[in-house]
């Protein structure tokens, strides 16, 4: 179906679900979608949708950021179905930016219980606006999926998923000072993204893995399992 964008502000759209017009919503007996999003430029992109009625027929309601990360405009014209989602993402490697890796270093247990509730479908080279309780909000931006799918395609997060989040190459002068120069940080065990400097070596299962991901060890990453 063809639908017309209407935008979200942030402030109140803190996910990356979209809502469908109310007369669809009436005859839908599942409680999540996925979403194939089709531009008349013939860009595609994915979104989940978690019950959420739009406050009009006629229209998808997008949150801002996510209009913002896939360059779609306001009344643009985009046509939408639903899509099976049974595959699951095994893992995920996101990588963040200087800047956003500070706020992940500080807010791990935070991210690692919200990131569900904000994002439950992921695909290649997407970027992941993540909002935190505390009022900040970090930009993670896909850069591998396991398993690999093609640009037309996308995987579901669920419990199970693990998310590794890399560091970035070029470090901020802030996370330097806090954690020295060394850019190698020791992985968390997988079930929690812990800063290596606040878990005590007896509570954490380290993960002692080698294998490579583009360029970065394993070692080199931050691991969850939302």
């Amino acid at each position: 179906m063809d639908l017309e964008i209407a935008l979200s502000p942030s402030e109140l759209s803190k996910d990356c679900f979209v809502p469908l017009p109310p007369r669809v919503v009436k005859d839908i007996k599942e409680s999540f979608l996925v979403l194939k999003v089709t531009t008349r430029s013939g860009s595609v992109f994915f979104a989940g949708w978690t019950g959420g009625s739009a406050a009009s027929n006629g229209v998808l309601e997008m949150p801002l950021h996510i209009a913002q990360s896939q360059n779609i405009r306001a009344k643009e014209i985009v046509h939408v179905r639903a899509v099976p989602s049974s595959t699951v993402a095994s893992r995920a490697i996101v990588s963040s930016s200087a800047e956003d890796w500070d706020v992940v270093l500080l807010n791990a247990r935070l991210l690692e219980d919200v990131i569900l509730s904000q994002i439950r479908v992921i695909f290649a080279s997407m970027a992941l606006p993540i909002f935190l309780g505390n009022g900040s909000k970090i930009v993670l931006h896909v850069t591998e999926l396991e398993p690999d799918i093609g640009p037309n395609d996308c995987l579901i997060l669920n419990g199970g998923s693990e998310i590794a989040i890399a560091p970035p190459k070029s470090r901020s002068p802030s996370t330097k000072k806090k954690h020295g120069t060394n850019d190698r940080l020791p992985a968390s065990f997988r079930g929690r993204v812990l800063p290596s400097k606040t878990a005590a070596p007896s509570s954490v299962q380290m993960n002692e893995r080698t294998a490579s991901h583009n360029d970065f060890q394993c070692k080199d990453l931050l691991y969850l399992t939302p």
